[in-house]
């Protein structure tokens, strides 16, 4: 009876222990499905919200101004590597053919607008020649592999045309089916129609965008999905077309066989989320066959019900030591933001801020993103320690510093460089008039007055800014740069700003 009293206990506690296995799994997919889930959709949104930029962007520009334009593409596009390309097409009509060809050609001698079939070299049916053509006009990042698109009159793609049609019609943005694109791998489009109110045109610039045009995002679909997914999951990702198209199954992966030999007593987990999209209305599924080696083998188990006394009377031990572990831990913490940051003010110090001006760097080598580095210098400061006394000087440094922060995106950065100087790093620009317009913010916040016990202080900066690559590529040098400007606006009269010279 004992044995039995001791087989039936052991089985129990195996049956317990694996079912809380089991379960911890379930709740793991879980996990991981929604984590994926999130990396879509967050996917998702960041595409309608760069189309539509993009798109508020097209009815403001200059019909010719293609410079601006790739800047404004190339600032939108910098934060999100799955969107692969932004294009515009315009609407010409039969009788616009040839001189519109004719004023792009002063800029690009062998532009011409083409069906699709041409530059594929494949058969599709002709459109009429009195129906309008839509070519494209401008593509960035401007990959030679997709050069070949310029000019192609997106009506004549198979894939685009009925989706061009409903979103001409209906100003709002539409998907397009999944498609090879002739540089390989496979896309679809978020597309939007624009109609601008009609202007008269420069006759010495070509009128690139016209009044109707179309926005076109080209999304990689491999790259929706993020890239450290679990090989032992089945994933799927379908698009459900609007208007009558059917839905296409866009990512079909095959993972790792779901039935083997072993795993015919566990579970399979099976979830499908759908992206609540109207303009991108996917859903994904995912599927998991849970298997022995998922979960704990028998020997553990046996061997945590053997040492389960020793582990409660190592329980207390083991709290003590978390509890030790947690404060070494805060310790530490502390300790490496103390190294970090101004005790003063607690802003980032020069190591802190020599660590973000290289990220800055590094994301203007890679992606083009302009920064600007802003030398901020407090007016008379020295008269404020003399005439008040030192703790005084404390406090409008304390002030000054919390004052400009709040003036600052929390992609910025503001350090104090020492004494009453302070340096800011400003992210993603696109021109001196970008950081001139954040040092105007900084310098009215700073010129409100500061009260100290009985007193009001009045606090001014002078402020220089130097822009990357304009002024240089390296911090000393953008510094220096910026530094001279300061200079050159206190010789301004103090409670001002000065660009450097470039």
């Amino acid at each position: 009876m004992l044995i039995a009293l001791l087989v039936g206990l052991g089985a129990f506690a195996i049956h317990m222990v694996v079912s809380a296995e089991i379960r911890r799994a379930e709740l793991k997919f879980e996990a991981e499905v929604q984590a994926v889930a999130d990396n879509v959709k967050r996917k998702l949104h960041a595409n309608e919200a760069v189309l539509s930029g993009f798109v508020a962007f097209l009815q403001a520009v200059e019909r010719h101004d293609l410079a601006a334009t790739r800047r404004y593409a190339q600032a939108a596009l910098a934060p999100f590597e799955h969107i692969y390309m932004l294009e515009v097409a315009r609407r010409v009509l039969p009788e616009e053919q040839a001189d519109f060809e004719h004023s792009l050609q002063t800029s690009r001698p062998d532009f011409r607008i083409r069906s699709f079939g041409e530059v594929t070299r494949r058969d599709y049916p002709q459109r009429s020649s009195e129906r309008a053509s839509w070519p494209i006009v401008f593509l960035h990042p401007p990959l030679p592999a997709a050069e070949a698109i310029h000019g192609v009159d997106v009506a004549t793609v198979p894939h685009v045309d009925a989706i061009l049609s409903a979103a001409t019609a209906t100003r709002s943005a539409w998907t397009t089916p999944i498609f090879e694109m002739l540089e390989g791998g496979r896309a679809y489009i978020l597309l939007q129609a624009i109609e601008r109110s009609a202007e008269g045109d420069s006759r010495n610039k070509p009128n690139y965008f016209g009044n109707q045009m179309v926005a076109l995002m080209l999304v990689r679909v491999e790259s929706l999905l993020p890239e450290n997914i679990d090989p032992g999951l089945a994933v799927s990702l379908r698009v459900g077309n609007v208007g009558g198209i059917p839905d296409e199954i866009m990512i079909p992966e095959t993972r790792e066989s779901a039935m083997r030999a072993g795993a015919f007593l566990l579970p399979v987990f099976s979830r499908s989320v759908s992206s609540g999209s109207l303009s991108q209305p996917l859903q994904l599924s995912m599927t998991r066959q849970l298997r022995w080696q998922d979960l704990a083998n028998s020997g553990f188990i046996l061997l945590m019900i053997g040492i389960c006394i020793v582990l409660v009377l190592a329980s207390f031990n083991i709290y003590q030591q978390i509890g030790t572990m947690h404060t070494a831990a805060e310790e530490h913490e502390r300790a490496e933001h103390q190294a970090m940051h101004d005790a003063l003010t607690g802003l980032p110090n020069r190591h802190l801020l020599a660590d973000r001006v290289r990220q800055a760097v590094h994301r203007w080598e890679r992606h083009g993103s302009h920064f600007a580095v802003l030398v901020v210098d407090l007016d008379y400061f020295k008269d404020i320690n003399d005439s008040y006394g030192h703790e005084a000087g404390d406090r409008v440094l304390g002030v000054t510093a919390s004052r400009m922060a709040t003036q600052l995106r929390a992609s910025d950065t503001i350090a104090r460089f020492g004494g009453d100087e302070f340096i800011i790093i400003l992210t993603d620009i696109l021109s001196a008039a970008d950081a001139e317009g954040v040092a105007e913010k900084v310098r009215c916040a700073v010129a409100q007055p500061i009260s100290i016990g009985r007193h009001e202080i009045s606090v001014t900066c002078s402020l220089g800014i130097s822009l990357c690559p304009d002024d240089g590529i390296d911090f000393n040098t953008l510094r220096h740069a910026a530094d001279l400007a300061m200079y050159e606006a206190k010789g301004h009269g103090r409670n001002t700003i000065a660009v450097a010279h470039g």
